[in-house]
């Protein structure tokens, strides 16, 4: 099976994705993430 991730900045995850309505739309669609660092070019953290 294919998994997919979201990929998204330290910055936009800190700002807009820690809000409770989004966390709860994270967790109804099973939505994956994979946050990097803009500035050093790494992946900071995967969120299953």
């Amino acid at each position: 099976m294919l998994k997919t991730y979201l990929s998204l900045p330290v910055g936009v995850y800190e700002s807009f994705l820690k809000r409770e309505f989004a966390q709860i739309s994270l967790e109804r669609y099973q939505i994956k993430l994979i946050i990097y660092d803009t500035i050093q070019e790494v992946i900071v953290q995967w969120i299953r």
